[in-house]
């Protein structure tokens, strides 16, 4: 009895003496840019979408795009505006997976707990590192050794934060950039976090803040300072989470090194070279999308429950509907089907410049049960197309649907660049 409560015990106090970090690239997509081609650390840099094909907007900068005021995300007409003599170059979404491993290799050598969060992004748990003499290493020293390792061996600078849960981690890495270490303790974290803005925390989105606002939460101290029984009448249990984030309370996990999760969904859109303002039109670039979604999740073994559809009108604004179809498929028909029938709830006048569909609610396709709406049968079918498709290319055969309009309809949605 005594060994199991001396374990837990010590689980208990290793779980409040977690040491996690959170590594975040500089300017990432533009730092590579500039170590392929050193001429361009010489002008204001932008990587961008193309602009004849209407997708083009700020996927990142370098540090002199930043002082004209450049943002990511603006469109590169704007960002032109504020600066005439800018460098654009579209972005090589293949390019910069590689040099992400690389850089996850490194993080790698300091822990078997490597957590990616974007391409660009990662958690490392270092609880256990251990010097030489057998002692435990300053986790702020092995964040300085991680950056400088990252420089030296692959000419990128990384902002690190260093913190006793995954969520301060994360806020401490925006502290200082570029290149630099920033720590929050549980003896600081309510001077250094407590006065930032509640939306700077993760899992407080767009549709979030409002509603904090509106009861008086403006910083991440109000929310941890509020009634956690409100917010929790008023959110649900997410409301309880978001006060214990901001408390401090968070012990999630950092995910082993190339372990195998689930994705939490499949989906693809794309940005057409004009409005699209008949549903045929609309069904037209849908059923290339579908199709794409439907044959990426039959590659990666999974189903959805769930379909949503995103629009984007000729202001640029989303609209996005979901619904759940009570039955778990990788169907294109049925992804489609889905699709169309959420497009019955758009209500504005069909201006559409951006569309996209998603599956979510993923299970494993070899635990998914079957359907009694026969969705294996017409899989059969699917999986031959898959197998055609992959030995003479997607064009070998169709759907009638996309032939409507082959300039909407011409696109590979699994290779298409960053937007």
């Amino acid at each position: 009895m005594y060994i199991v409560g001396y374990n837990i015990m010590m689980e208990k106090r290793e779980a409040r003496e977690r040491n996690i970090l959170h590594s975040d690239l500089n300017n990432f997509f533009a730092s590579v840019e500039e170590i392929l081609n050193p001429s361009l650390r010489a002008h204001p840099l932008v990587v961008g979408g193309d602009p004849s094909k209407r997708s083009g907007i700020v996927l990142a900068k370098n540090q002199l795009a930043k002082k004209y005021g450049i943002f990511t995300g603006e469109t590169l007409f704007a960002a032109r505006k504020k600066c005439p003599n800018l460098v654009v170059v579209p972005g090589r979404s293949g390019v910069y997976g590689e040099y992400s491993k690389k850089v996850n290799e490194i993080y790698s050598r300091y822990s078997d707990r490597v957590e990616s969060f974007g391409i660009d992004e990662c958690w490392l748990d270092i609880t256990g590192l251990l010097d030489e003499k057998g002692n435990r290493r300053n986790p702020r020293e092995v964040a300085d050794e991680i950056r400088e390792t990252v420089k030296r061996e692959l000419g990128l600078t990384v902002s690190i934060g260093v913190s006793f849960n995954k969520t301060f981690a994360k806020l401490a890495s925006d502290f200082k950039k570029p290149d630099a270490t920033s720590e929050v303790t549980k003896e600081n974290f309510k001077e250094l976090v407590w006065r930032l803005p509640v939306n700077d925390m993760m899992y407080v989105g767009r549709r979030m803040a409002p509603h904090f606002r509106k009861m008086t939460i403006e910083t991440i101290g109000d929310l941890a300072n509020f009634s956690p029984v409100h917010l929790e009448k008023r959110f649900g249990i997410n409301g309880r989470k978001l006060w214990e984030l901001a408390n401090g309370i968070d012990d999630s996990t950092v995910a082993l090194y190339q372990e195998t999760e689930l994705p939490k969904s499949v989906g693809n859109s794309r940005t057409f070279s004009h409005d699209l303002t008949t549903v045929e039109e609309i069904k037209c670039a849908l059923t290339v999308l579908a199709e794409s979604v439907a044959r990426r999740s039959r590659r990666k073994g999974v189903k959805g429950v769930g379909v949503a559809l995103s629009v984007r009108d000729e202001n640029l604004k989303w609209w996005k509907k979901q619904g759940m179809l009570g039955f778990a498929t990788n169907n294109s028909k049925t992804i489609l089907d889905a699709g169309m029938e959420l497009l019955k709830h758009y209500d504005k006048p069909l201006k559409v410049h951006s569309l996209g569909i998603t599956l979510f609610s993923l299970v494993e396709e070899s635990k998914e049960q079957l359907s009694i709406f026969g969705m294996e049968e017409k899989n059969k079918t699917e999986c031959v197309l898959d197998k055609v498709q992959i030995k003479y290319g997607r064009k070998a055969i169709v759907a009638g649907t996309t032939q409507v309009d082959k300039e909407i309809s011409d696109f590979m949605p699994s290779q298409k660049k960053l937007v």
